[in-house]
């Protein structure tokens, strides 16, 4: 079973152990529907997996509703467009919360988003289940409403170092997106490689929201890495790895 699919199913669970403890009522649960809202980039440099994954949510939940909901509640899924912009997140959450009467908030993508996200959830009292990140501000200092579900980024670090230290593969660098999200990214693969008694050969970085990685592939392919460590955006990734094949560092993983 995939991340996103516990995911999903642990925000179905959630409402049903709720529901199932005899709760006084709550917003966003009446009694036919529960309704969760969703704010996410489904515009923007992340908008083709939030539609894939919000697609992948709706037919688990309709699955549910098909066999009677939740205690009898069919779950209703509000989504609002974020544009992936931190910036935004707070007053999409607040519409979601004051005028879609949402029972919670799930499947959020980014880390500043979901970082941005964090006051109004203690603000109005509204849990945030599974938000789509593993930065280490999702965990170090718990929150009373967000409740994360998968691996810390510094935990996959981890063990992408280890893997790559016992193949025997030292040269090591890093490319990472300039925002929260790959500066998390950067620290768990620099704390990782510090164990192992090894440093980064090359560290470069990209703009948030861009793919504008030249500068990153060209201070990376200089260093002539054995592999690279990369904690960007998939289309950031993307023509990271196409701009460095054309250096003839195709070979590095």
């Amino acid at each position: 079973m995939s991340m996103h699919e516990c995911l999903i199913k642990y925000s179905a669970a959630a409402a049903a152990l709720f529901l199932a403890s005899g709760a006084l009522a709550q917003i966003g649960v009446t009694a036919d529907k529960i309704v969760i809202g969703q704010s996410a980039g489904f515009t923007g440099s992340v908008a083709g997996t939030v539609k894939e994954l919000t697609a992948g949510a709706q037919v688990y939940f309709d699955a549910v509703n098909a066999k009677g909901g939740v205690h009898g509640r069919k779950i209703v899924l509000e989504s609002m467009d974020d544009g992936f912009d931190p910036k935004r997140t707070p007053e999409v959450i607040r519409k979601l919360i004051e005028e879609k009467k949402v029972f919670a908030l799930f499947l959020s993508r980014g880390t500043p988003t979901n970082e941005a996200a964090i006051p109004v959830l203690e603000k109005y009292k509204v849990p945030l289940i599974g938000p789509s990140t593993g930065a280490m501000s999702m965990y170090e200092p718990p929150h009373r409403y967000l409740f994360p579900v998968r691996a810390s980024y510094r935990s996959e670090t981890f063990k992408v170092v280890d893997q790559l230290i016992n193949m025997g593969i030292g040269k090591i660098a890093v490319v990472y997106t300039d925002d929260s999200f790959g500066k998390d990214g950067l620290t768990g693969v620099q704390q990782a490689m510090k164990e192992k008694n090894v440093a980064p050969v090359a560290v470069a970085s990209h703009p948030r929201g861009t793919i504008k990685v030249e500068e990153a592939v060209a201070a990376i392919a200089k260093a002539e890495p054995q592999a690279v460590i990369m904690t960007v955006l998939a289309d950031a990734g993307v023509a990271f790895v196409k701009q460095m094949k054309k250096t003839g560092q195709s070979r590095c993983s």
